[in-house]
C-alpha cells in the first residue's frame, strides 16, 4: 500500500518542547492510521542531516557524523581554544558483559540555539538522545542526554561512558584540570592535574570508607575523577564543565582515555559514581526512559578562581543562596563539658542532668552565645530520639525556663543508629543471606589482627615497656571507643588498630612508666604495624625522659633526647639515642595526618643486655580479635516504613517543645537491606537511603518550617561528602539549610595546620551554602587562631570546651581570650553569616558586608615564627568609590586611589581582622550587639 506523503513546513512542539524531524517522526509515526494515511513529516527550521554548527557570541560546538563516530568540536571563539575535537564516546557496559558502543543511524539537527544528536546504541533497541542548547546571554552551552530503553527486557547497566574529547598533548601541555568547590578536600588531598598528571595516571579521588561490616563499598570510579564541576584552564582562559542534578545523586565526570599510544581526555555527558551514581540509571526497565542531569560548559577569563566563582554564582541562581533573613545563632555545645555517655544509663543520671545542662546554659549566655545546643545525652538512649523526661523534665518546660533565665533558644541533635537493642526487630537492616533475628555485625577477619609486639631485642635487650610494673598514661583518649583504643593498649605487648591508643586531640603525648630507672637507648612506635587503615600516623613528635615526674610537658625535669619531623611512622619504626638514665618515657605527638595520633604500641628498650635474675617483660591479656567484637551499635533500616514513621513522630514530638535549631548526625550508610518487608526495593540502596533522611527533614520542617536543619552527607557524613554540595538543600521547599564542616570540631587547630580545613577556604569560593561547625576551645590556644579561622570560613559557628573532653580542669585565660573574640563577633556577624566571601589566598579572606558599603579583613599566621603580611585590595571590590573616606581599625593602612594597603604584625599561629569601612558610617544594631 502506498501512502501520501504530506511534507509541512513547521516548528512542532513535542512533549513542551521544540523538537526536530527525527523527534517528529517517532512521536507521530505510531498515529498513521489518524492521520487520514497520509504520513506527515514535520520540518524545523533546518532539516536534520550528517552535521550541524550553532554558536552564541563565545562557544561554538560543531557536530559531524563519521564512520569513525560523532565528532564534536567545541570552541571557544574569543580565546581562539578549541576544548574537544575528536568522536565523542558512547558506550553502555551491561551487567551480562556485553558492551554498546557508538551510535548507529544517526541524526543531527538543529535550532537556531540548540543542537540535537539521536541514535541507536550499538545497534540496540537502546536509544540516546543529547541536546546541546547555547544561551543567548552568557557564554555557556547545556547539554542533556537522555536513554530510552525500548527493549522488552530491563537494561541492567554496570558501568556507562558518554563525553565529550580531547586529545592531549603538546596543545594542552598548559592546561590544569582543577576541582570546583573543592580543589582542596576535607582528607587535605588537592585536586589540581596537570596534563603531565594526567597523562601519568597522578590523581585520585577523595573517598571515605566504613568499617568493614559495611557491605558494596565497591567504588565505580577509581580510574575516573569525579567532582561536581571541573574548571580547565590555562591560567588565562577556560572552561567550567558543572554537572547540576538535584534529582539523582550525579557528578561532572573526567577521565583519561587510551588508544594505542595516543590519550585524550573525556570530560562532560554522562558516567556513574561511587557506589554507581546515578543508581536510577542502573537499571531502566522496558519502555522507561532516564534523563541525567544537566552539564553546563561556561568559557570564561582568568584562573580557576573566577571558575569558582562561576559556580558559586549558578548554584545561588538554581536556589542555593543565602537569603536576607539568614541569621544564625552563635551555639554552644554541651558535650565538651558534660561528657558523651551513650546509652550508659548511670553515667547519663549522673552527669547529664538539668542543672548540668543548665550550668553549660550559664557559660553559653555568659559568653556571648543565642542558643544552647545538646548533643548526645538529652535521650533515653542515644539514637531513640526520645527525651529523658525523667533526668531532664518536659522539653516544653526545659524550653521556656531556659528562654527566661538566661535568653537562650535550644538546639538538639538527632541520630540513625541506636546504642542500646530499643526498636522493634523487624526494623532492623537485613544483611544478603541473613536468617533470623538481627544481630550487630562483627569487622571481617579481614582486618588485621594484634599481633604480638616483641618482648626483647635481637641482641636479647629488654622491652621496657611489657615490665610487669610498667604503666601507660596519655594526654587523651578519642571519644567514642574506650575499649578499642585505650590508653593500655601503648604497652599491652600488641600491634595493630584494635590494640592501639588514639589521642583525643594533637598535641598530644603518651607515655610509659618503667617503674623504676633503667638506662635506655632506644624507642619504636607506628601507626599500624601491619597497615590497613594508612591513617593517624605521626609526622611530627619529641621524646623527653625523665627520673622524676612532672606532669607538665614544658617542666624542666623533661629532658628532650629525641626529635623527629619527616614523612609520617606508618609502619613500626625503631629510633636510637644515645644511652640516658629514665623512669618515665614520654612521646609528645606535635602533628599528625590523617587524624589524630594513633600508636599501636609504645617500646622503650634498654641499653645493655640484662644480666641474671632481672624482671622479665610479659605481654598483657591479648586483646578481642577484630571479628570477635560486635560493632558498638544496632543498625536501622533507614528506608523501613515502619521506622521512618515513628522517626519522624518523635522528632516532631521533641521539635514541638519549643527547638530553633537541629543537627541530622550518625545517618551513615550501613549497606544495602534485603528485607522485603520494609517497603523499599530489595535490595536497598545508598540513593534511597538518601531520599529516606531528607524525607525525615522535608516532613519536620513541612510542620516546623521555622527550624533551622544542619545535615551532616547521609551516606559519608563526617568527612568527603557522597552527595553533591547543593544535592537537596535550600531554604525553601522545606529543604535543610547548612551542610556540616566537616568534623573539624575536635582538633582545630591541628586541621588548620594540617591543611585539611584549607577545604573551607575552597568551599566558600565556590559555594555559598551555609557551614555549620562547632569547635572545642580546649583544641584551639589564647590567640583564639582556630575560633577566627572557622568563624572566617563557617557561616553558622559554635564553640564550647571551657574545660573539654580531655582536660582535668576549666581553662579560665583560655575562657576569657574566647569571651573577648566572641564579643568582636557578635559585632560583625552580619559580615561573617551574610556577608560576600572573597578569597585573597588561602590566609586571606576577606567578607563584604551583605547591604551596605563594609567589609572585614582576616589573615592567618600558621607558622610557629612570626610574620608580617602586606595586603593590598581593591576598593572597589568592596563597592566604594574613589571619593569616599575609609576608616579602618585593626591595623596600619594607607589608602591610594583605587587601592588599600594593610600591614599586619602576626605572633606565631595568631589570626587578625581590620574592619574597613566609610568613616562617616555607624554601626548597625546588630553589630553593636
Amino acid at each position: 500500500m502506498v501512502f501520501p506523503v504530506c511534507v509541512v513546513y513547521a516548528q512542532a512542539r513535542v512533549n513542551g518542547r521544540l523538537s526536530i524531524l527525527n523527534r517528529a517522526w517517532r512521536e507521530f509515526r505510531s498515529d498513521v492510521r489518524t492521520l487520514g494515511g497520509t504520513v506527515v513529516f514535520i520540518l524545523a527550521a533546518t532539516s536534520p542531516g550528517r552535521a550541524a554548527v550553532v554558536h552564541n557570541a563565545r562557544l561554538e560546538l560543531q557536530a559531524d557524523s563519521t564512520r569513525a563516530g560523532v565528532h564534536l568540536r567545541l570552541a571557544d571563539r574569543k580565546a581562539n581554544l578549541v576544548w574537544a575535537d575528536m568522536p565523542c564516546v558512547y558506550a553502555l557496559h551491561l551487567s551480562n558483559g556485553e558492551c554498546l558502543t557508538n551510535l548507529h543511524n544517526v541524526f543531527i539537527g538543529k535550532q537556531k540555539s540548540s543542537l540535537e544528536i539521536s541514535g541507536a546504541l550499538g545497534g540496540s533497541e537502546v536509544r540516546l538522545i543529547q541536546e546541546f542548547t547555547l544561551s543567548s546571554r552568557a557564554p555557556f552551552l547545556e547539554e542533556r542526554i537522555t536513554l530510552q530503553n525500548r527493549t522488552d527486557h530491563t537494561l541492567d547497566l554496570a558501568d556507562l561512558a558518554i563525553g565529550l574529547r580531547k586529545a592531549l598533548g603538546a596543545d594542552t601541555s598548559a592546561l590544569r584540570l582543577v576541582a570546583v568547590p573543592y580543589r582542596r578536600s576535607a582528607d587535605g588531598k588537592l585536586h589540581d592535574y596537570g596534563n603531565d598528571d594526567l597523562l601519568a595516571g597522578r590523581f585520585s579521588n577523595s573517598d571515605w570508607r566504613n568499617d568493614d561490616s559495611v557491605a558494596d563499598q565497591q567504588l565505580s570510579d577509581s580510574d575516573k575523577l569525579r567532582s561536581e564541576a571541573w574548571a580547565w584552564t590555562d591560567g588565562k582562559h577556560g572552561l567550567l564543565i558543572a554537572k547540576y542534578n538535584n534529582e539523582m545523586i550525579e557528578y561532572s565526570m573526567a577521565a583519561v582515555e587510551r588508544e594505542g599510544d595516543r590519550a585524550s581526555m573525556r570530560f562532560g555527558g554522562a558516567g556513574l559514581a561511587l557506589y554507581r551514581e546515578p543508581r536510577q540509571v542502573t537499571h531502566i526497565p522496558p519502555g522507561d526512559t532516564i534523563t541525567f542531569g544537566v552539564t553546563r560548559y561556561m568559557a570564561f577569563d582568568g584562573d580557576w578562581p573566577r571558575a569558582s566563582e562561576l559556580y558559586r554564582e549558578s548554584l545561588g541562581q538554581r536556589g542555593h543562596a543565602i537569603p536576607r533573613d539568614y541569621a544564625p545563632p552563635l551555639n554552644w555545645n554541651e558535650l565538651f563539658d558534660v561528657g558523651w555517655y551513650h546509652s550508659n544509663v548511670a553515667q547519663l543520671r549522673q552527669h547529664y542532668t538539668r542543672e548540668a545542662l543548665f550550668n553549660e546554659a550559664a557559660k553559653a549566655r555568659d559568653i556571648g552565645c543565642d542558643l544552647l545546643y545538646l548533643d548526645p545525652g538529652w535521650e533515653v538512649c542515644e539514637g531513640t530520639t526520645l527525651w529523658d523526661a525523667e533526668r531532664l523534665g518536659d522539653v516544653a518546660d526545659f524550653s521556656r525556663e531556659l528562654k527566661r533565665r538566661f535568653g537562650l533558644k535550644l538546639g538538639y541533635r538527632t541520630i540513625g543508629r541506636v546504642y542500646r537493642d530499643e526498636f522493634p526487630k523487624d526494623w532492623y537492616l537485613r544483611r544478603k543471606g541473613q536468617a533470623g533475628d538481627y544481630t550487630r555485625p562483627r569487622t571481617p577477619s579481614s582486618s588485621p589482627q594484634p599481633e604480638p609486639a616483641p618482648l626483647t631485642a635481637a641482641d636479647g635487650r629488654r622491652n621496657l615497656a611489657l615490665l610487669p610494673q610498667a604503666v601507660a598514661n596519655a594526654s587523651s583518649v578519642i571519644a567514642g571507643f574506650p575499649d578499642l583504643h585505650s590508653v593500655a593498649h601503648l604497652n599491652d605487648g600488641y600491634y595493630n588498630n584494635p590494640a592501639s591508643w588514639v589521642s583525643g586531640q594533637d598535641p598530644s603525648w603518651a607515655e610509659v612508666d618503667l617503674g623504676a630507672v633503667h638506662v635506655v637507648n632506644g624507642i619504636a612506635l607506628g601507626s599500624e604495624h601491619t597497615a590497613r587503615f594508612n591513617d593517624r600516623a605521626i609526622s611530627k613528635f619529641a621524646l623527653l625522659v625523665t627520673e622524676e615526674y612532672a606532669p607538665e610537658t614544658a617542666s624542666p625535669l623533661w629532658k628532650a633526647i629525641l626529635n623527629y619531623e619527616g614523612e609520617p611512622i606508618r609502619g613500626t619504626r625503631h629510633f636510637g639515642f644515645e644511652p640516658v638514665a629514665a623512669r618515665w618515657v614520654r612521646v609528645v605527638v606535635q602533628a599528625s595526618v590523617g587524624g589524630t595520633a594513633r600508636i599501636d604500641e609504645l617500646e622503650v628498650y634498654e641499653a645493655a643486655s640484662p644480666t641474671m635474675g632481672v624482671t622479665l617483660p610479659v605481654r598483657r591479656p591479648s586483646p578481642p580479635s577484630v571479628q570477635g567484637v560486635p560493632i558498638g551499635f544496632w543498625e536501622v533500616c533507614t528506608q523501613s516504613k515502619a521506622w521512618q514513621r515513628e522517626k519522624l513522630k518523635r522528632i516532631l514530638a521533641v521539635t514541638s517543645g519549643g527547638v530553633d535549631f537541629m543537627m541530622f548526625d550518625e545517618f551513615d550508610w550501613r549497606g544495602p537491606c534485603y528485607e522485603a518487608n520494609h517497603g523499599h526495593p530489595v535490595p536497598s540502596t545508598p540513593e534511597g537511603h538518601v531520599r529516606a533522611i531528607c524525607g525525615l527533614i522535608e516532613g519536620m520542617r513541612a510542620r516546623y518550617p521555622a527550624v533551622l536543619v544542619e545535615a551532616h552527607d547521609p551516606v559519608w557524613p563526617w568527612s568527603v561528602r557522597y552527595t553533591p554540595t547543593y544535592f537537596r538543600q535550600g531554604f525553601t521547599h522545606n529543604r535543610y539549610q547548612e551542610n556540616w564542616g566537616f568534623e573539624f570540631m575536635w582538633n582545630p587547630i591541628a586541621d588548620l595546620t594540617s591543611g585539611r580545613a584549607f577545604c573551607l577556604y575552597y568551599y566558600n569560593l565556590g559555594c555559598e551554602i551555609p557551614l555549620y561547625d562547632h569547635i572545642t576551645m580546649e583544641g584551639d590556644n589564647d590567640a583564639c587562631l582556630a575560633f577566627w579561622w572557622y568563624a572566617s570560613t563557617v557561616r553558622h559557628l559554635g564553640i564550647g570546651g571551657k574545660k573539654g573532653l580531655n582536660s582535668p580542669r576549666e581553662n579560665q585565660a583560655r575562657y576569657d581570650a574566647y569571651k573577648r573574640a566572641v564579643a568582636q563577633y557578635n559585632r560583625l556577624r552580619p559580615f561573617y553569616a551574610r556577608g560576600r566571601f572573597v578569597g585573597i589566598d588561602e590566609t586571606t579572606h576577606l567578607h563584604i558586608h551583605p547591604t551596605e558599603k563594609a567589609a572585614v579583613l582576616n589573615v592567618f599566621n600558621l607558622t610557629d615564627a612570626p610574620v608580617r603580611r602586606e595586603i593590598r585590595i581593591s576598593t572597589r571590590e568592596i563597592g566604594f568609590n574613589r571619593a569616599d573616606k575609609l576608616a579602618v581599625e585593626g591595623c596600619v593602612s594607607k589608602g591610594d586611589g583605587d587601592t588599600l594597603d594593610l600591614s599586619f604584625d602576626l605572633p606565631p599561629l595568631s589570626p587578625a581582622h581590620a574592619v574597613i569601612l566609610s568613616s562617616s558610617r555607624k554601626p548597625s544594631a546588630k553589630e553593636s550587639k
